[in-house]
């Protein structure tokens, strides 16, 4: 240690260059105390291993096939690992914060866009009624269908726009339009959710296969979220549950929607 005069004559201590302050020495010196615990060390073990898994969680979460938003891939992570309600009041806060907008007009054009599928004479084109507007007067081509794809000359997938509500008026909600006459309908499992099991089928559609593939769509919601169910070739995920809406896949390739057990139940 040495001596200094300050400039009012007091005499301080000092500690020689390179040396810890006493405080910052206790500091280190309880720290390694610490560190000799055994339960400590176990503790921080565990979490180095959680710590790691949940990178290793994340980045395939992250990395997964498909177009979602990183806030969309952590969101389904979430959901995933039992943090469903957390993610709800997650997302219900920002829904709060920022609420879609309300009046306005969409700034596209209320028809699908690109040019209508070509049709044979054999086959003319008999569109089905324009949709009424749930928004209320129709703007210029809002709820016109169009044809998007034909199959051998017949229009087999049409398409039309509308404005979802009287309030959210510059939304804009797309309508599908399948004709099961011309299709051919095929129910494949999700690889995550229902996730693995003797289906009988691949979880998406083959290579091979998809020559003659017009769309896909998903089932909607997940099995666990939804307290539903998903049955394919005798084998069963969930429950089938009376009375819930159900998407039904028949095996000649024609579908059915109807609430489970009244409207649509399991046959032959």
């Amino acid at each position: 240690m040495t001596e200094t005069v300050g400039r009012r004559g007091k005499t301080t201590s000092g500690a020689p260059a390179g040396d810890a302050p006493p405080g910052r020495r206790r500091r280190h010196g309880r720290l390694r105390r610490l560190l000799r615990l055994r339960s400590v060390r176990a503790l921080l073990l565990v979490l180095a291993v959680c710590f790691g898994w949940f990178c290793w969680s994340m980045s395939e979460a992250l990395t997964a096939p498909g177009d979602d938003s990183v806030t969309a891939r952590v969101a389904e992570w979430g959901r995933d690992h039992h943090l469903a309600p957390l993610v709800t009041w997650l997302e219900t806060q920002q829904y709060n914060l920022h609420p879609p907008k309300t009046g306005g007009r969409p700034t596209i054009a209320l028809r699908p866009t690109g040019p209508a599928a070509p049709t044979t004479s054999s086959h003319p084109v008999a569109l089905p009624p324009r949709l009424l507007s749930p928004a209320g007067a129709a703007l210029p081509g809002e709820g016109s269908w169009q044809v998007l794809r034909t199959v051998n000359g017949r229009p087999a997938v049409l398409g039309a726009y509308l404005r979802p509500d009287t309030e959210h008026t510059s939304y804009v909600a797309a309508v599908a339009s399948l004709d099961p006459a011309v299709l051919r309908f095929e129910l494949h499992p999700g690889a995550v959710d229902p996730g693995p099991a003797n289906w009988g089928v691949p979880y998406s559609v083959p290579a091979g296969a998809r020559s003659k593939l017009v769309a896909t769509f998903n089932g909607g919601f997940k099995v666990r979220e939804s307290s539903g169910g998903f049955f394919l070739n005798g084998v069963t995920k969930g429950a089938l549950t009376s009375g819930a809406a159900s998407l039904v896949l028949y095996r000649d390739g024609h579908v059915a929607v109807g609430a489970w057990g009244r409207d649509v139940s399991m046959n032959a």
